[in-house]
Formats: structure tokens, sequence, C-alpha cells
């Protein structure tokens, strides 16, 4: 009976080698399934930032977004501080993607606080998303959102023609995540 306890035990320390191998490599994946989420976004962000700029768009853009907001913190009262968070973040990812002159002695900002910056972004934007979709169902939000979101597009596909691809990356980049922290949560994460 001892050596069938012996000729065990190696097999389960494999077992749980490969299981924290696979735990890593799937860790890994997400974070770079991030990045890839967070540089599309950050390229949406910059061109739907052009074209709300458009005057013919700023009313209306300031009608959804209210209506957004307020149902958005009816629906759930933290996403308050979640929202305010994202607006934060996305003031950083400007600052830290703006064109820079240095000074002699000066040094750009390192990779790692920008990837920082966008991954939190990415992250939070993704917690936001479930919310800020039952937000868009109630009557009003949606018509606030409907009259403005064909000016939007139309603006952000003449300014850069690419749009679409970065959202379709978005998209494949979120689903994928997706699946890896279901797969993560299976494993007992």
């Amino acid at each position: 009976m001892a050596l069938a306890g012996v000729a065990l035990a190696p097999v389960a320390c494999r077992a749980g080698a490969d299981g924290d191998a696979r735990r890593e490599a799937l860790e890994q994946q997400r974070m770079e399934l991030l990045e890839q989420f967070a540089i599309a976004q950050n390229r949406v962000r910059n061109t739907q930032a052009r074209a709300l700029e458009d005057p013919s768009i700023v009313p209306l853009q300031e009608r959804f977004y209210g209506l957004l907001r307020e149902k958005m913190i009816e629906l759930d009262p933290r996403s308050e501080a979640w929202l305010d968070r994202a607006r934060e973040l996305g003031e950083q990812i400007d600052e830290l993607s703006a064109p820079q002159i240095l000074q002699p002695g000066d040094e750009p900002a390192p990779r790692e606080q920008r990837v920082a910056v966008v991954t939190e972004f990415a992250e939070l934007e993704r917690t936001l998303q479930p919310l800020q979709n039952r937000a868009l169902s109630d009557p009003e939000v949606a018509a606030a959102f409907a009259e403005m979101q064909d000016s939007v597009h139309a603006l952000m596909v003449r300014l850069d023609p690419d749009a679409e691809g970065a959202l379709d990356q978005m998209r494949r980049a979120s689903a994928a995540v997706d699946s890896i922290d279901a797969e993560l949560q299976a494993t007992g994460s």
C-alpha cells in the first residue's frame, strides 16, 4: 500500500505542475489579448474623439452621454466611480499618447506606465460594457444613441477608413478574453 501512495505522488505533482504551466500560459495569453484590445481601442478612441469634436455632433453627444450615465448609475450605483475612473484614465491615455517634445535629460514615459494605464482602461471598459448595454435598452437612451450613431460612424470612417477593422479586433480580443476567463475559472482560480 505504501508503494502505491509513493507512485501516485509524483503523478499528482506533475499534474499540478502541468496545471500551473497551463494557468500561467492562459494568464500570459490573456494579458497579450488585453494589450491587443487596448491598442485597437486606442485607435478607435482617437478616431471617435476627432469625430465627436465635429460641431454637428457635440449637442447629440452631450444629450446621449448624460442620459447614458444617469441610467447606468440608476442600474448600478457603483458605476459612478467606474465611469469617473474611466474618464481619468482616458485623459491619461491622451496625455501619454500625445507627441512630446523632450528637453535634454528628459525621459519619455516608460512603456510599462503606458501599458498599465491602457490595460486598466481596457479592463474597466470590459467591466462597464454589460451595464452600458443594459442602459442602452432604455428607450430614451436608445433614441439618443440612434440619433448620434449614424453621424459619428460616418465621420469616423471618413477620418480613418480602417476604424471598422479596429472595432472588429476589439470584439475578437474581448471574446477571447472571456473564453480564457471561463477556462481560468473552471480550473479553480
